[in-house]
């Protein structure tokens, strides 16, 4: 499975695309083949648009740090996608997602100040 997805994103970021919103939900099977869906945020990086968002976007559960901290003025990219990943695959090998026991706010100064933590 985990290889699947990586290859789906691969091809993506090959293409100059990042995803930006990549989580459990938006990971299809069919004929057991794992499908990349919902393609919403999704943004070619070959746009060098400086636009300020007012609108936080995609599952704090999967986004990565830096966006995290700065959620308007931070751009989602292939750094992001990959860190997505990793949240995806601790939660498609362990059935849970990481950081699950703590409440929003802790969890997302746990990401974004590197306290540790029991996961």
């Amino acid at each position: 499975m985990a290889k699947e997805i990586s290859c789906g994103i691969n091809c993506l970021h090959n293409a100059d695309i990042a995803h930006r919103d990549l989580h459990d939900k938006n990971i299809l099977v069919h004929d057991g083949r794992m499908i990349i869906a919902d393609f919403g945020l999704s943004k070619s990086l070959n746009n060098s648009s400086k636009s300020v968002t007012s609108k936080v976007y995609g599952i704090w559960q999967y986004a990565d740090p830096q966006y995290l901290q700065s959620p308007f003025t931070y751009k989602r990219n292939k750094s992001s996608d990959i860190y997505s990943l990793g949240v995806l695959f601790w939660e498609l090998s362990s059935g849970v997602p990481p950081f699950r026991a703590l409440k929003a706010i802790h969890a997302i100064k746990v990401r974004t100040y590197a306290i540790r933590t029991c996961l």
